[in-house]
């Protein structure tokens, strides 16, 4: 017999019936997932559908005691149906009084069972969160879950088996005696006030999940623990009426068939009773939580839901139909009103950008919600002060089961889960010109007071969210510039800095954000903004070659400074979009805007040119042409030299002017192009800086060593161009710049390891071309230039390559003994070799062990320099033949 079968006996329509069987062994369900389990024309007759089947006692109804429930429904077994058949069959016939009395003694061994089995998960549980070191407050609940889930089955069974002594006086059983065991347990279930969830099929992957979270370990409980309690409590229901009805001679197979089938959907692997914790498994409840939460306007809600169609009930922010949303908000008018008014009774996150219709029309028409977007995220979560829900959202194809989650309103729960929302909320942002003006606000109602570092702080935030969206720009050059002057500030702005500062911040705010800024009353109010007419191409009448633009040195400068800082923090095609912003820069500082202006206007242009708009291309060609392969006269300015780098060339001009004597090599470095020359002495500063350094380490203050290395860096950038140990110099010059102290001991051994490495790139090849120079000024002056330019070619290109063997071959021998820096520094004057030779993608590999190999002050471990071997040798193979 079937479950159908035994529902047709108390008389039910089939859409009961279908609206039964499909409620039947799911959780406590609302009115509106009552509503996915039918069919759409018959949600109007549901609540009458819904009234029948609780007169039937097959539902019950839970009432909330506290707003913060929403009443649900949960589908009992068929208990009245079951004893239809049992009269049926005359199963409670007085010569079955002997079966009754087993059935008695059944029940007790089946209640002291059930404890044992009980226990034994509960321990198993508690074993598995030993492990991570819960709190107080789970244990406590895992302990009020077992203690709520025995007491409902003592009673449960207590009146089963009073019902059945009864039954064995009287030799017949009556319907309400049987109304009396329904009444119990629905009286069972409203004392309690527990709410029936699938803690047991889901507490281990939803503590996983809280657990991971909170206290950053893990949970795990065997498989095997479910499947033994499950096949216990079966196997003992079934025993039980297995007995009691082992005496009968007609329709057992029936009745236990019938009793197995709703067994199949009432397992008690699914099912226990926690107070103030409940499961949460459709976006339907999430939307009437909400819904009930938004009402009450007292409260300050956080919400995060993975999209607003799918989990926000529309009408309570004041949609109607998303066929009729607002398209036509103006941005600006959008952004205002985040600086407006008190946003912060709502807040909400979802993946919708801001620029959706349906976030502008929420923002417009919500003024107490503020909205943040995330990228991506499946999580979902409700806060208030006295309310939580947490979940993940994971099956869309099951509307009922869409979500693994759960709801609670016990406070230590909400203050231990609770810091995950907030912790999402402050991860998320508003849009980026709300944060840029915001930015750029708190700066000017501190600027009073905050040091001129604090400022170039903050500015520095700015700075990192314009970029994310915008990229490199004219304007975050002039921010850049702005914030390195100010980091050397380390007190109050002077009245004409702070002038300078509000001038720029007025400026820039105009050109990254559309809002307004709000001007302190105490600060001289902002200037009138002039409207700015669209440029538009003039053709000229005669057209001639425009001298190039002075070039903006500082802005070009700060141009790559920018760009090589962002290169480590950036994917492969994002640096491409800076290449392009990048070049587009240096054309307009080099005066070259127009070219950027005929690519803009001319890109949707099908027809041939008119001439005039084809001469002007060709001048503005010609003239970029003309900037490019001609020098431009003006040289930029260099930075003022130290006064120890003056002073040494001071010296060096007199020791020439008192020399008299002038050796056949001087004479003949006359004839040497000055390039060389310059580069020598280029290199000579670097050595007295590094010998400075190396001399007096011991009593350099901080700030000191950083200024010798910043001229180094200087000239070697000048002379060599960039290479990978620059970014090691830079970092120490920003780490000592501020420091007046000397270094201690374990500072000066990584120092000096810098020292080394960067005496052994640049001071040794300049102490060989002195020693080549000497060697060659005693030959004979007559010998052929051009041949031993050419000799000197092959050479070089020999050395070089037996100079990277050996260099693989050192670090293969030091990689036994030496420590991680010493290798680093080594690795790092071969990685620039097969940076200028191959590009940076073939350096790629060397790079990442140079950052590894930097923080290790000790030798290497066996299987760390197994693998770095490894990588040398395949180098040496690839690089060396």
């Amino acid at each position: 017999m079937k479950m159908r079968d035994v529902l047709n006996l108390l008389e039910l329509s089939n859409n009961e019936i279908e609206l039964y069987l499909n409620a039947f062994g799911k959780d406590l369900l609302t009115l509106e997932e009552l509503k996915v389990l039918i069919s759409e024309e018959k949600t109007e007759k549901l609540e009458g559908m819904i009234d029948s089947l609780v007169q039937k006692n097959l539902f019950i109804k839970i009432e909330p005691k506290f707003d913060e429930f929403i009443p649900r429904y949960y589908a009992l077994p068929p208990f009245e149906a079951i004893y239809e058949i049992f009269k049926k069959n005359n199963l409670f016939a007085s010569d079955e009084g002997q079966t009754l009395s087993h059935f008695k003694e059944d029940l007790k061994d089946f209640q002291g069972h059930l404890k044992g089995d009980v226990e034994g998960f509960q321990k198993a549980v508690g074993n598995s969160l030993n492990l991570v070191n819960p709190s107080e407050e789970i244990s406590q609940i895992l302990e009020e879950s077992e203690e709520n889930f025995k007491r409902l089955v003592k009673i449960l069974l207590t009146k089963i088996k009073t019902s059945i002594e009864t039954l064995k006086e009287q030799e017949q059983i009556s319907k309400a005696d049987l109304d009396g065991i329904i009444s119990a347990i629905e009286s069972t279930l409203s004392e309690s006030g527990n709410i029936v969830s699938k803690v047991f099929d889901q507490l281990s992957d939803l503590i996983n999940e809280i657990m991971h979270e909170v206290f950053r370990g893990e949970f795990s409980l065997d498989e095997n623990v479910y499947e033994e309690f499950q096949g216990s409590i079966n196997e003992r229901v079934l025993s039980v009426f297995r007995n009691l009805i082992s005496k009968s001679s007609e329709s057992v197979d029936t009745i236990e068939e019938s009793l197995q089938e709703v067994l199949k959907y009432y397992s008690l692997k699914n099912r226990v009773y926690i107070k103030d914790l409940w499961a949460i498994n459709s976006h339907f409840v999430i939307k009437e939580e909400i819904s009930r939460l938004k009402n009450n306007k007292d409260k300050e809600i956080k919400i995060i839901v993975p999209s607003i169609e799918k989990f926000l009930p529309l009408t309570s922010f004041g949609i109607e139909s998303q066929d009729n949303l607002q398209e036509d908000i103006e941005e600006v008018d959008l952004l205002k009103s985040y600086l407006q008014g008190d946003r912060s009774k709502l807040k909400l996150i979802s993946t919708n950008h801001f620029e959706h219709p349906l976030v502008k029309t929420l923002i417009k028409k919500n003024p107490h919600l503020e909205y943040r977007n995330v990228a991506k995220t499946n999580k979902i979560g409700i806060l208030t002060e006295n309310f939580l829900i947490l979940g993940i959202y994971n099956d869309e194809n099951d509307p009922l089961n869409s979500i693994t989650g759960f709801g609670t309103t016990h406070k230590s729960l909400i203050d231990l889960l609770g810091q995950t929302i907030k912790n999402l909320w402050n991860r998320a942002n508003p849009p980026k010109e709300v944060q840029i003006t915001r930015g750029f606000n708190e700066i000017l109602i501190n600027i009073n007071s905050w040091k001129g570092n604090k400022i170039g702080e903050r500015l520095e935030d700015i700075l990192e969210i314009a970029f994310e969206e915008k990229g490199i720009s004219l304007e975050l050059i002039e921010l850049k510039i702005l914030l390195n002057n100010l980091n050397t500030k380390h007190k109050p702005l002077a009245t004409s800095l702070k002038k300078e500062v509000i001038s720029h911040i007025q400026e820039l705010n105009e050109k990254l954000s559309p809002l307004p800024l709000d001007m302190p009353s105490e600060l001289e109010p902002r200037e009138e903004k002039r409207e700015k007419k669209k440029e538009e191409i003039r053709i000229p009448e005669s057209i001639e070659a425009v001298p190039p633009e002075e070039i903006e040195y500082e802005k070009l400068d700060t141009l790559f400074e920018m760009f090589i800082e962002k290169v480590d923090a950036l994917e492969g095609k994002k640096i491409s979009k800076q290449i392009d912003n990048f070049i587009e820069i240096v054309l307009k500082l080099q005066g070259h805007s127009s070219i950027l202006d005929w690519r803009s206007q001319l890109n949707n242009v099908d027809d041939l040119l008119d001439e005039p708009f084809q001469e002007q291309i060709k001048a503005d060609f010609l003239r970029w042409k003309k900037s490019i392969l001609e020098p431009v006269e003006k040289e930029p300015k260099r930075k003022p030299e130290s006064k120890r780098l003056v002073q040494e060339k001071k010296e060096i001009s007199v020791s020439e002017e008192e020399e008299e004597y002038v050796s056949p090599g001087i004479s003949q470095s006359q004839f040497q192009e000055e390039d060389d020359s310059e580069d020598r002495d280029s290199e000579e500063s670097v050595g007295y800086h590094l010998n400075i350094l190396e001399e007096n380490i011991e009593t350099l203050k901080g700030k000191e060593i950083s200024e010798h290395l910043q001229e180094s860096m200087d000239i070697i950038l000048e002379t060599k161009g960039y290479s990978m140990s620059m970014k090691d110099m830079k970092n120490w010059i920003n780490r000592l710049k501020f420091s007046n102290a000397v270094l201690n001991d374990e500072e000066k051994e990584e120092f000096n390891e810098l020292l080394e490495a960067l005496r052994s790139k640049y001071l040794d090849e300049s102490e060989k071309s002195k020693k080549a120079a000497k060697t060659s000024s005693q030959k004979p002056a007559e010998v052929d230039e051009i041949q031993t330019q050419e000799d000197s070619i092959e050479v070089k290109e020999g050395e070089e390559e037996k100079k990277l063997e050996t260099h693989f071959k050192e670090i293969i021998e030091a990689a036994a003994s030496a420590k991680g820096t010493q290798l680093s520094q080594k690795l790092l004057n071969v990685s620039d070799i097969i940076l200028q030779k191959e590009g940076p993608m073939a350096a790629r590999g060397m790079r990442n062990w140079i950052s590894k190999l930097r923080t290790i002050r000790e030798p290497l471990e066996e299987d760390i320099k197994d693998e770095f071997v490894s990588d040398v040798k395949n180098w040496k193979e690839k690089f060396s033949d």
